[in-house]
């Protein structure tokens, strides 16, 4: 949903809007870190400060905050209210994770591939097949270019 981003760039998740309506624990208060869970720094800043070695790899990294829906693909008037939010991306595959995982005191680093820009006022017809390619291509340079930079962040 950014316009200077392309598909095929590799972003690294800073925050997230959850608008899937559902948290598996609210009304629950015990968690690994204590009473409630925390989602003020839900992706934790330390895991994100490793960005650097993948500048040097020659990959695009972008951050951004993410926003879940529960459709497959939102109108243009949905794009422009998650833009209007801070959203700079639009997925449904992380929230409930992140949530539980903080939850259980886990730290949380996100990654993901933008496959489609989501541009309201220039939005085309997706192909789920085109979006999957996008991202195939992206993860095969992300491996080639970055793979070692998890094994050196451990």
């Amino acid at each position: 949903m950014h316009p200077l981003w392309s598909p095929g760039d590799l972003m690294l998740i800073a925050d997230h809007i959850n608008l899937l309506g559902a948290n598996l624990w609210w009304g629950r208060t015990t968690t690994a870190s204590g009473p409630g869970s925390d989602m003020s720094e839900a992706y934790d800043a330390g895991l994100r400060a490793w960005r650097a070695p993948w500048r040097w790899s020659g990959l695009k990294l972008r951050e951004a905050c993410t926003s879940p829906s529960r459709a497959d693909l939102e109108t243009r008037a949905e794009y422009r209210m998650l833009r209007a939010h801070g959203a700079r991306r639009r997925g449904n595959e992380h929230v409930p994770e992140v949530i539980t995982a903080v939850h259980t005191g886990m730290r949380v680093l996100g990654l993901s591939i933008i496959t489609d820009q989501c541009l309201p006022d220039a939005l085309a017809p997706a192909s789920v097949e085109q979006i999957i390619a996008v991202a195939r291509a992206a993860e095969a340079r992300a491996r080639r270019r970055g793979g070692g930079v998890l094994e050196r962040r451990n």
